[in-house]
C-alpha cells in the first residue's frame, strides 16, 4: 500500500490530476504572500461611542462579567456629557475636561471594553452578524447595538440673515472638535 504524499506547490500528484488547485497553482516569484486580515470575534459590537454606546457597555457588564465588548466611535476623544459644555458655550467658566467625560480610559480598561476611537464602520451585516472598519479589520459578533446618536440640523433660511449679536450658529458636537 503506497501513501499518498503531500503535492508541493508547482506539481501535480503522480499520475494524476491534482484535486486542490492550491496543490498545483504556484505563486509567481517576486510576489509576496498576502494573508486575509484575522476575523475578530466579540460577543457584543456596539456601533457609537457617546452617551448611548457607553451606556449599553454600562448594562451588559451588569448582566455579563465575561462577554467581550467592542465599543467603536467616529469620535476622537474619549466618550463625554455634551450638556455639560453648555456653560462653556454661553461663555460661563467650562467645567474641568475630565468632569465632562462619562469614564476615563482606565474604566474601559477595568471592565475589558475594547474601545475603538476615531474608527467608522464601513460595513454592517446583520444576518452574517459581520461588520467591516474602514481600515480593513472584520469584526463578527452574537449580538450588535447601533447606538450612532443623531446630528444637529440646521434649517436652511437663506433669506433671514441672523442678527450680529448672535454670530456664528455652533453645536455642541462642533465644540467638541
Amino acid at each position: 500500500m503506497q501513501i499518498p504524499r503531500r503535492v508541493g506547490a508547482g506539481q501535480a500528484p503522480p499520475g494524476g490530476s491534482a484535486t486542490n488547485t492550491r496543490d498545483f497553482i504556484s505563486r509567481p516569484s517576486g510576489l509576496p504572500r498576502y494573508s486575509l486580515p484575522q476575523m475578530i470575534r466579540r460577543d457584543y459590537l456596539i456601533v457609537g461611542a457617546g452617551i448611548g454606546g457607553v451606556s449599553v457597555c454600562e448594562g451588559i457588564r451588569e448582566h455579563d462579567r465575561k462577554g467581550s465588548i467592542m465599543l467603536v466611535g467616529a469620535e476622537v476623544a474619549l466618550p463625554y456629557h455634551r450638556p455639560r459644555l453648555f456653560p462653556s458655550i454661553l461663555g460661563r467658566s467650562a467645567p474641568a475636561p475630565e468632569k465632562a467625560l462619562i469614564h476615563d480610559a482606565a474604566w474601559f480598561a477595568k471592565h475589558h471594553v475594547d474601545l475603538r476611537l476615531d474608527t467608522v464602520v464601513t460595513q454592517f451585516n446583520l444576518e452574517r452578524k459581520h461588520a467591516v472598519l474602514a481600515n480593513g479589520q472584520a469584526i463578527e459578533f452574537k449580538k450588535a447595538c447601533l447606538a450612532t446618536g443623531s446630528r444637529a440640523r440646521r434649517p436652511q433660511v437663506a433669506t433671514v440673515p441672523l442678527p450680529p449679536r448672535l454670530g456664528p450658529v455652533h453645536t455642541t458636537s462642533s465644540f467638541a472638535r
